[in-house]
C-alpha cells in the first residue's frame, strides 16, 4: 500500500480499534500508512455521526500558511460534499493566546469562503493536551483532520505524535495529511 500511495489520490482503511500497544506489538496498517504513506489516509475507526462538523486539528506550533493550507484543502471540499460545516480547532496547550489562528488568517479563510461558500465555519479555541483535546472536539464529528510532520511510525510513537494519538482513540474516521516541514 505504500507502494500505491505514490500514485493514489487518497488511501482508506479500516481498524480493528487495537489501541496503542496493541497496534505496536501487532503492527497498525493504519498507522503506519498515517505516517508512511505519500498521500493523505483516511482510517475509519467508527461510524462518526454522518452529519455532524469535519473537524480540523490546527496545532498551536503551525508557522507556516503552506501547513494549514493543506490540512483546508482537504477538509473544505470534504465538507461541501457531505454538506457537513467545519471546524478549526485551535489547539493551545499552554492555555496561551491561540499562535496558530495568524497561521489561518482572515485573507486564507475568506478565499476558501469565496471558493466553497455554501461551507459553514465554526473556529474553537481548545487547550490541554491536543490530542484529547480533539478527541473531545471530534465526540460527534463526521472526520477529523490532522496534520502529521512523522516520516516513520515509530518515532511519531516516540514523540508523542497527536496525529497517532487521536487515530489509536478518535470515534470517527480520522484523516491525516502530512506536512512537509
Amino acid at each position: 500500500m505504500l507502494h500505491r500511495s505514490r500514485q493514489a489520490e487518497l488511501l482508506v482503511v479500516g481498524s480493528r480499534g487495537l489501541g496503542e500497544v496493541g497496534g505496536l506489538l501487532l503492527g497498525s496498517v493504519g498507522a503506519r500508512l498515517g505516517t508512511e504513506a505519500a498521500c493523505p489516509v483516511v482510517v475509519v475507526r467508527g461510524p462518526g455521526t454522518p452529519r455532524g462538523p469535519v473537524v480540523v486539528g490546527i496545532a498551536g506550533h503551525i508557522a507556516g500558511h503552506g501547513e494549514s493550507e493543506a490540512l483546508l484543502a482537504f477538509a473544505f471540499p470534504y465538507a461541501a460534499r457531505t454538506a457537513n460545516a467545519l471546524t478549526l480547532a485551535h489547539v493551545s496547550a499552554d492555555g496561551s493566546a491561540d499562535p496558530s489562528r495568524s497561521a489561518l488568517t482572515e485573507r486564507t479563510l475568506a478565499l476558501w469562503r469565496e471558493r466553497l461558500p455554501a461551507v459553514t465555519i465554526v473556529q474553537e479555541s481548545l487547550t490541554g493536551h491536543p490530542g484529547k483535546a480533539l478527541m473531545r472536539a471530534a465526540s460527534q464529528a463526521s472526520l477529523l483532520v490532522v496534520g502529521s510532520h512523522h516520516r516513520h511510525e515509530l518515532s511519531a510513537l516516540m514523540h508523542g505524535s497527536v496525529s497517532q494519538a487521536v487515530l489509536h482513540h478518535a470515534a470517527c474516521p480520522v484523516a491525516i495529511i502530512q506536512q512537509t516541514s
